[in-house]
This record gives structure tokens, sequence and C-alpha cells, in this order.
């Protein structure tokens, strides 16, 4: 243990360019939630370093955000055990390390503001979008804390400048999430019925899914009990003839 919190403690002092900052953060994210809290804590106050000392403060933001919020790592989780991204110690980190990045972001933009404006940084505008989505994720959660801490981590994306702001096509302008829960981001527009929403391929499906659903449901209530088709054959059956 002492070997692994010294290990941790010489970064990044002593990590080497060549290897994948991605992998290293991945292992400093898992040890914030080792069962030795001197070992989480040591695994902290390295991840912040990394976001201070390497120069690429927002690589790291970047990378940790998709860390806790990847798809792939939530719908493999295990039902019993908590998120990685519900772990209050690891929620206060990115938040604050979210709270700096913006921080500084506001600032370069004050510096910056009589200038001739420059094209939209999308990668900035991109990243914005993650952390709210990952906002978004932790207000559904059950658990009041992150929900709280989801709500800040939304209050600050806020409070960014413009041009840090992903547009979206409807209105062609800034979008901020928090904005849009409060219902003081406009009118919603809604899809035309001439607009097509389903590529013709899926259309084809649920119209035979629509002109087959009563026949799916007179056939399951009218199989006698002595039919040799179960009502799961049944139903794999009719799956078969609608796909």
């Amino acid at each position: 243990m002492d070997l692994l919190k010294a290990c941790y403690e010489a970064l990044p002092t002593l990590w080497l360019r060549s290897s994948k900052l991605s992998s290293t953060l991945g292992c400093l994210m898992d040890a914030v939630a080792h069962v030795n809290p001197l070992i989480g804590q040591a695994a902290t106050d390295a991840l912040q370093r990394f976001a201070t000392a390497t120069g690429d403060e927002m690589s790291v933001v970047l990378h940790i955000t998709r860390w806790l919020f990847v798809s792939e790592a939530i719908l493999q989780s295990d039902p019993v055990v908590d998120l990685m991204c519900e772990h209050q110690p690891m929620l206060e980190l990115w938040l604050l390390l979210v709270s700096g990045w913006a921080e500084r972001m506001k600032s370069a933009a004050h510096n910056t503001s009589t200038e001739a404006p420059s094209p939209k940084p999308d990668p900035t505008s991109q990243l914005v979008g993650q952390i709210e989505a990952g906002g978004l994720f932790l207000i559904c959660s059950a658990k009041l804390q992150v929900r709280e801490l989801g709500l800040k981590v939304l209050r600050i994306v806020a409070n960014m400048p413009d041009a840090c702001q992903p547009e979206v096509a409807l209105n062609a302008g800034p979008f901020r999430l928090a904005e849009a829960l409060q219902g003081t981001i406009g009118q919603a527009e809604y899809r035309r019925e001439s607009e097509r929403s389903l590529n013709l391929m899926d259309e084809d499906h649920w119209n035979k899914w629509l002109g087959l659903s009563f026949l799916v449901n007179s056939l399951m209530s009218s199989t006698p009990s002595h039919c040799h088709m179960t009502g799961n054959s049944l139903i794999l059956s009719i799956w078969n003839t609608i796909c």
C-alpha cells in the first residue's frame, strides 16, 4: 500500500509522456474509490496535479468526464453496486475540476473580449455538452446529494461564455441545458407531419407491427390450453414474421 501511495504521489512528475494519458487517468480514477482512504486521497491529489501541471487541463477534464459517464461503464455495471459516477468523493473531484476549468475559460474569454471574434472552439463546446449530459444524468439519481451536485455542475456550465456553449439547429445560438430545464430557452419546435422521422425500413417494420398487433392479441386470447404451441413460441414466430 505504501509503495502504491508513493507512486501516486510521484505523479505527474515521474509520468512518462510516451504512455497513454487516458490509461493513467483511468487507473487514478479507479484508485479514488479505493477501500484505503489514504490511497484514494493520493489518487485524488494526483488527478488535480495532472489538471494543473501538464498544461492540458481540458484533456484531463474530458478524459475524466468520459470515464465517468461512458455508456459502456454504466450498462455493464453491477446493478447491486453503486455506479462509479455516484461515488461521492469521485463526484466532488469532478465538480472541482470542472469548476476550475470553467473559471479559467471565463477568464480567457474576458481577456480576449476586446479582440476580433474568433471561430467557435468546437472541442470546448463539445466538452461542455458532455459535462451537461453528465449533470443531467446525475439529477435523475435517486440520491439527493448526487442530484444536488449535478445541479451545481449545470449552473457552472450555464455561467460559461456563449463562445463555449454548444449550438443547436433550432435557434442557431448558444444552448444552455439549465435554461431549457427552467423553460426560458424559448418556444419549442416540434416535427411537422411532412417531416420523416423514421427511415423506410423502420417505417415498414412499424406498419407491420401496427397491422399485426390486433392479430397478436387475438391469437394469444384464443389459443386453447391444449395447443402444442406455447405462448412464447407463438410470440417468437410472430416476431420472425414481422422482422
